[in-house]
Parts: structure tokens; C-alpha cells; sequence
């Protein structure tokens, strides 16, 4: 069940619901995180894992990491990320520190107006095992 974190905090909405008492509020990254744990636990193996922004902090990507599985995580634009320079930026930062000749079309799919399409980096990280992404729009 998902409920909001104020939800989740309000005795009245648990009883209405029918929640059981035993039961806590967890993150969405808690609950990827817990997920995995239950996946490993039966044998269940994964090569990577991919989600967006909600998704994209430390604690999940410490756990996926811990577990040796690659992983492409969105950030958001305020994110502190550590690009081959070795300074920290925000994401959107990083983005504009890469020139234009660094980008390359790729088409992401279809939507219902047609090809979706994103221009798409990578950058040389200093650390060849975590490979850093960036995505704009065209």
C-alpha cells in the first residue's frame, strides 16, 4: 500500500484502512531497498537496476552497490555529483560543463506524439567502474 508520509502518520487513516499496527512507514528507496533484500534472499539475481529520481539517492545506491549489481539511477538537478574533475557540482552543473560536441542523439522510445528523443553524454569519470550518464532534452 502507498500512502503519503502525512497519511501514514495519522492513526484515523490506518484504522479506515484497515492497516495492521506492526506496520511502518518506509520510503520508496526503503522499499526498493527491501526488495532486493527479499529477491537476494531467494536467489533471485539482477544485473542492474534502473529508477527515476525518486529512486536516485545514497541509501538505495549504497544497498545495490553493496550487492556488486550495476545500477542507473536519476538525480535530480540539485544533486552533488563529483564529474572528472574531481569538483563537486550540482547535476545540472555537471551538464553544462560538457560541450556540444559531447552529446549524441538517441531516440528513448515512443510516446503517444511519436519518437521520443534525448541527447545523451558520458563523461570520463575518474572511477571507470561508475560510469556517469547525463540526459537533456533535444
Amino acid at each position: 500500500m502507498c500512502l503519503s508520509e502525512a497519511c501514514a502518520a495519522d492513526d484515523e487513516h490506518w484504522e479506515l484502512a484497515g492497516i495492521a499496527d506492526d506496520v511502518i512507514f518506509a520510503t520508496k528507496p526503503q522499499l526498493a531497498g527491501d526488495l532486493l533484500d527479499r529477491a537476494h534472499e531467494r536467489g533471485i539475481r539482477a544485473a542492474f537496476v534502473t529508477g527515476d529520481e525518486v529512486y536516485g539517492g545514497r541509501e538505495l545506491r549504497r544497498a545495490v552497490c553493496s550487492r556488486s549489481m550495476g545500477y542507473v539511477l536519476a538525480v535530480r538537478s540539485n544533486t552533488a555529483v563529483t564529474p572528472g574533475s574531481g569538483l563537486a557540482v550540482t547535476a545540472a552543473g555537471a551538464v553544462q560543463m560538457i560541450p556540444d560536441r559531447g552529446w549524441q542523439r538517441l531516440r528513448t522510445g515512443s510516446g503517444t506524439k511519436g519518437a521520443r528523443h534525448h541527447d545523451w553524454a558520458m563523461p570520463c569519470a575518474g572511477d571507470q567502474r561508475q560510469q556517469q550518464h547525463r540526459r537533456r532534452p533535444p
